[in-house]
């Protein structure tokens, strides 16, 4: 497969491999949030390389702790617990309490072991990938019995990411870092997406010899030229990109994408009119009812996003806190071949990819934004200027 699993070839050597989720397999086909997103990506990449690829959720599964493994997604943040918990700290802390039940429930659950063995029977894998490390005993007792090489997807290193959600270090966080940690140096595999969490993997004692990184190469796919597809944009998003300089931004309801929004609500004020800042995803409920500058565009939560990322001109990924994981938005960005102006943490993983711009800072991002914005409007004055030559010698004939 990629680099990193080369040197890792004898545990995805078999051709039948199955991931397993914490997510409906409808929400890996069509991702709300980061998590799944990354899942969908990697699953693509699998099946590329040859392997037959089974995806399997424990929404499938019927028990109690099943149950409690299951992670609703993005339509969950929209209609509950946002609405009556309004401290992103509390969400987090339930968060995290709501996993560490979920563990020992699945340690305990008999029923869970016997409904795994069925999947296995069904299936019968040679390799499994697990989405994160809670639960990932359950399915790991199954895969040592039956001799099945194991991995564990590390999408974010979590006791740190917890960590950071919730600005302190939590007792709970220390069990979850054990359980954690236990989990990872169970498997056979650990599949990172970010280098700094195979560092702090590593340095809390599992061995750096199982760890691998895993970079997705993402390539630019056609029909994302602007004048093209403008058409089946609604027109009343249309009226505001269709000559203007478009800056996309992407997210969900999520605490980082809401501080971008922030910053680009004080950016927009004082730029130019005709620079638009179309900000897709349904990180727009937040600001429901807050008065935003003329040239900020919410579209909310958007099922196909392809044609608004077509009109865009260039990406911003302003993401300045929590080094663990990666973007996802970043999947969608690049398959558009545009210029992404990115933060050095927002760009972990796609750093050398084309187009991507670092920036340091917002001052920066507002000095890149401003430079693309001029090379726009040049071209479009020299576009301008060689319609009026046209013009001129057709009449001159």
């Amino acid at each position: 497969m990629e680099r990193g699993l080369d040197k890792q070839s004898s545990f995805l050597s078999p051709k039948r491999v199955l991931i397993i989720t914490k997510v409906p397999q409808d929400e890996i086909k069509s991702p709300t949030f980061g998590g799944s997103r990354l899942v969908k990506e990697l699953y693509k990449q699998i099946v590329m390389k040859g392997f037959q690829v089974y995806l399997s959720s424990v929404f499938d599964l019927n028990t109690l702790s099943a149950r409690l493994l299951r992670i609703k997604g993005e339509k969950t943040s929209r209609l509950g617990i946002r609405l009556f918990l309004k401290i992103d700290r509390l969400r987090w802390f339930l968060s995290l309490l709501n996993s560490l039940v979920a563990e020992i429930a699945s340690r305990i659950d008999v029923k869970l072991q016997k409904e795994i063995e069925m999947k296995m029977n069904e299936i019968k894998p040679d390799v499994i990938l697990y989405n994160g490390s809670i639960g990932a005993f359950a399915f790991l007792r199954v895969a040592k019995r039956r001799n099945i090489p194991f991995i564990v997807l590390e999408h974010n290193v979590d006791y740190y990411f917890y960590k950071d959600k919730l600005g302190c270090y939590h007792p709970l966080i220390s069990i979850y870092k054990v359980i954690e940690l236990t989990a990872c140096k169970a498997a056979d595999l650990i599949i990172c997406f970010n280098p700094y969490d195979r560092e702090r993997l590593a340095k809390d004692g599992v061995s750096s010899e199982k760890i691998i990184v895993w970079k997705f190469n993402v390539r630019a796919e056609k029909g994302c030229d602007k004048e093209k597809v403008l058409n089946s944009i609604p027109s009343d998003i249309r009226r505001y990109v269709e000559n203007n300089f478009v800056v996309g931004f992407l997210g969900s309801n999520y605490t980082p994408n809401i501080v971008a929004v922030k910053y680009i609500l004080k950016i927009a004020e004082k730029l130019p009119k005709d620079i638009v800042f179309l900000i897709m995803g349904s990180v727009a409920e937040v600001f429901k009812g807050t008065k935003t500058p003329s040239n900020v565009i919410f579209t909310g939560y958007i099922k196909n996003v392809k044609p608004y990322l077509a009109v865009t001109d260039v990406f911003l990924n302003l993401k300045f806190t929590s080094d663990t994981g990666i973007e996802a938005k970043m999947f969608d960005y690049l398959s558009c071949g545009k210029p992404i102006i990115s933060t050095r943490i927002g760009a972990v993983g796609f750093e050398h990819s084309p187009n991507v711009i670092i920036v340091n800072n917002l001052r920066d991002a507002v000095r890149e934004i401003i430079r693309l914005y001029k090379e726009w409007r040049a071209k479009i004055k020299y576009r301008t200027y060689e319609l009026v030559l046209v013009s001129i010698h057709g009449e001159d004939l």
